[in-house]
């Protein structure tokens, strides 16, 4: 099994995975040793030779199946090469406007072209008007269409720092009781497009039982998503890094921390929605800690103050200094949640790792 991912948090070999395994660091290298004339003369992006090298390994590994995440869109993406068993839209969210454009719709229409001419499509999309985006184009490739809430629909049982129960009613199966390991509500939808996705590759063939769907929700692991590293105080590590993401991410701080008080410690990249964001989380925030990763993309926590309204703030420049005075800071019934970026969370995973 193949997995192609973006953006990684520490290390950039966690895009492209074998049965769980990062791609090695030569063979990492040897590509880059073998065609970096190529990617020079032909102006190939970064994650245009990403997506090559995650298709070479795969090729090299023999893999049978393989999840490929796409990079921003879907018409123009490198991933959309592909011929898939099953595609998948989970979700839609104004990001990327300068390439996707300034509204869900046009953005609706950018992800839908990776639905393929009689190639079923799962999808999670709710907004009504871009969902018709969506379903005009499985219409007119003859793509079964199977969206969320419609031909399956989920039941929320638990939602708690340990994990999360729901069941799933599909056209073909009644899961009960199936065990996330992964935290908050907005997972269950995710899970249940994973199961949906599964159900069809179960009616091309292959092997996909109710144990081995009940296995993977237990045994999923998805680092920076809501992460609880540590319990004494609570800190938690989540890349929500647009408005859709931070209003998850509260959600789930209520849900399963009702009574703790929130210091965010936020680093934000400067071409995101950061006022709305910042916006958002002063609904539940108690205290806000913003800085910067070492990014040149990164927006100036100066700047990022500027858009509180009604709590109190404190500016680090670096991550570093930002962790240890959050750290220091909380109040005893407080709890730290690291957002705003992948780079962010990124390089406070790489302190944590250091100073524990």
């Amino acid at each position: 099994m193949g997995l192609f991912t973006s953006p990684h948090l520490v290390d950039f070999r966690e895009r492209i995975r074998v049965s769980g395994k990062m791609i090695p660091q030569e063979r990492v290298s040897e590509f880059i040793k073998e065609e970096r004339n190529y990617i020079s003369k032909k102006g190939i992006t970064f994650f245009e030779a990403s997506t090559a090298i995650a298709f070479q390994h795969f090729a090299q590994e023999g893999v049978d199946l393989a999840i490929v995440e796409t990079g921003m869109g879907g018409r123009l993406d490198a991933t959309n090469v592909l011929s898939p068993e099953v595609s998948v839209i989970t979700n839609l969210s104004l990001e990327h406007t300068q390439y996707l454009g300034s509204t869900l719709l046009q953005i609706a229409g950018e992800k839908a072209a990776i639905v393929k001419r009689g190639v079923p499509t799962v999808c999670g999309v709710t907004e009504r008007e871009p969902l018709k985006v969506i379903e005009e184009r499985c219409r007119h490739l003859s793509s079964p269409l199977l969206l969320l809430g419609r031909e399956a629909r989920f039941q929320a049982e638990e939602v708690s720092s340990q994990g999360t129960k729901f069941s799933l009613q599909t056209a073909s199966n009644h899961h009960q009781d199936l065990w996330l390991n992964l935290l908050g509500r907005h997972q269950i939808v995710n899970g249940s497009l994973a199961i949906i996705t599964l159900e069809e590759l179960a009616k091309k063939g292959w092997r996909v039982g109710e144990s081995r769907i009940r296995k993977g929700m237990k045994g999923v692991d998805w680092l920076g998503r809501f992460q609880i590293w540590g319990e004494r105080p609570p800190l938690i590590l989540d890349v929500a890094h647009n408005p859709q993401g931070t209003e998850a991410l509260i959600r789930a701080l209520r849900e399963i921390f009702p009574q703790r008080k929130k210091t965010i410690l936020f680093g934000v990249m400067k071409d995101k929605d950061y006022p709305q964001m910042i916006r958002k989380l002063e609904e539940e925030a108690s205290f806000f800690v913003f800085t910067q990763p070492t990014t040149n993309r990164a927006a100036s926590p100066y700047i990022l103050a500027q858009n509180v309204k009604r709590r109190g703030y404190q500016i680090k420049e670096d991550i570093p200094q930002a962790l240890r005075f959050a750290l220091q800071s909380l109040p005893p019934d407080g709890l730290l949640c690291v957002t705003g970026s992948h780079y962010t969370v990124g390089e406070a995973m790489t302190y944590l790792s250091c100073s524990s």
